[in-house]
């Protein structure tokens, strides 16, 4: 990267924001469970980083023979649209009520763009979320120009891993080469991103949703024992090196490090 990279794309949940992305998956358990669906932490985990609508809607093929059960149908898209509508409340909430910045993400933000990289985001978050994340982010003196922040709501192109919106901000980010352009991400959706757009690709795992965190109480426990964190950081470090991505770090210090030397 080092004077190469002109623009950083991160994503927000697992990345920057939301450790462990508990935000949406804690949303995706209560919502499909309001309605009927017991879902598996791999149910979620699977597709996370996609559009929440697409996401529901695999989930809900997933378990079709589930909902034939409770409605003697088909899930239709009027279930999908439903659904997803209370997601989406849910998810607000915690996002107001809960949702923090991750601890390294100021100190390297700041240091990127200290070094004349610009800073973006593409989510799978929907714009409303975006805005109020955004909003956090600014209060903690984290400053991403609202123009570079991409949701996939936000335009008539497809969710991630479709390269659309990293092509989108791109164009405003003025850049003419994509090799100037690394994608930061947590998922294998967000790195299959950034390889369809032909960017660079770094993989972050230490608030991934892949260290396998399902609720608060078990943060604790990643933190106090080494071992614990050791072992469930080389499970996201696997996900995410097979995933394609050109380079994986254990935090965001990582992404600052390799600014400098690549």
């Amino acid at each position: 990267m080092g004077r190469g990279i002109r623009l950083a794309i991160f994503d927000l949940g697992g990345t920057i924001v939301d450790k462990y992305s508990l935000t949406p998956f804690l949303s995706f358990k209560e919502t499909l469970g309001n309605h009927g669906i017991r879902v598996s932490t791999q149910d979620i985990v699977r597709d996370m980083g996609m559009s929440k609508y697409a996401h529901i809607q695999n989930i809900l093929h997933t378990h079709k023979c589930d909902w034939n059960a409770i409605y003697n149908r088909d899930p239709s898209s009027d279930d999908i649209d439903n659904i997803y509508n209370d997601f989406l409340t849910v998810q607000k909430e915690k996002t107001k009520s809960t949702m923090t910045i991750l601890p390294e993400t100021k100190v390297v933000i700041d240091e990127l763009q200290k070094n004349d990289i610009q800073i973006s985001v593409t989510t799978g978050f929907d714009q409303d979320t975006m805005l109020l994340v955004h909003e956090k982010l600014m209060n903690h003196g984290i400053h991403i120009p609202e123009n570079l922040m991409i949701s996939s709501t936000c335009m008539n192109i497809p969710g991630r891993p479709d390269p659309g919106m990293i092509h989108e901000l791109i164009k405003r980010a003025n850049i003419n080469n994509n090799s100037q352009v690394v994608k930061i991400d947590d998922t294998p959706v967000g790195i299959k991103e950034g390889i369809h757009a032909g960017c660079w690709t770094i993989g972050v795992c230490r608030w991934s949703v892949h260290m396998g965190v399902e609720k608060p109480s078990q943060m604790h426990a990643i933190d106090e024992y080494h071992d614990l964190r050791l072992q469930k950081l080389s499970r996201a470090y696997r996900i995410l090196k097979d995933s394609g991505a050109h380079y994986v770090v254990s935090d965001l210090y990582g992404v600052a490090e390799l600014a400098r030397d690549i």
